[in-house]
């Protein structure tokens, strides 16, 4: 009796506190959503530039034409070009320099997807897996082999795992390239080998 005494006293009370709370569910969920369409607004102007579509292009042409699509190749002649580039005056005409803006480029839009900032669905909108597929063909063998070959200001670096940015690359490929009962079965068996 006491308890329905105080919720038809405070019935006011507990219907705007339970308003003010769906309020601000909705009001995040909409931020939320503003902020992605703010992210994927960035990356596809970022994407249709210029300098990355020559970056891009120039990329797949070296790879394609140049290394014939065989990844030792690629490590080889990547080192080799930057070497002789190295005293090129303009550097954002040479390979490593369109590797790195390429590379930032995916780091940038794998640390969003990654974070849930970039909904899986938005990005299947406006890319493909194809546009994903540069990250297991070039950026993912040049990142982790080649770079520290060429490397500036830590020449001679390689390490037996791949460095941190290819492991959040290969992540967000994996997931957006896999079917979902594909990824629904990898991380079972993941799962249960963690737990034997």
């Amino acid at each position: 009796m006491c308890v329905l005494q105080f919720l038809i006293n405070h019935a006011l009370e507990i219907a705007a506190a339970a308003a003010a709370f769906f309020a601000l569910r909705i009001s995040i969920i909409s931020n939320r959503k503003t902020i992605s369409l703010q992210i994927i607004n960035e990356l596809y102007n970022e994407y249709r530039s210029v300098e990355m579509f020559n970056a891009i292009k120039e990329l797949w042409r070296f790879y394609t034409e140049d290394c014939k699509e065989d990844e030792k190749i690629l490590i080889e002649n990547y080192i080799e070009r930057c070497k002789k580039e190295r005293k090129n005056d303009k550097q954002e005409n040479t390979l490593n320099f369109m590797r790195r803006r390429v590379s930032i480029y995916y780091q940038i839009v794998a640390s969003y997807y990654n974070n849930k900032l970039l909904p899986r669905r938005l990005w299947k909108k406006i890319r493909t897996t194809i546009d994903l597929n540069i990250i297991v063909s070039l950026l993912k063998p040049l990142e982790w082999k080649a770079v520290s070959q060429v490397n500036y200001y830590k020449p001679g670096l390689i390490g037996e795992k791949p460095p941190s940015q290819v492991k959040l690359m290969m992540r967000m490929y994996e997931k957006l390239s896999m079917p979902f009962f594909k990824r629904l079965f990898k991380s079972l068996k993941c799962f249960i080998k963690k737990r034997i």
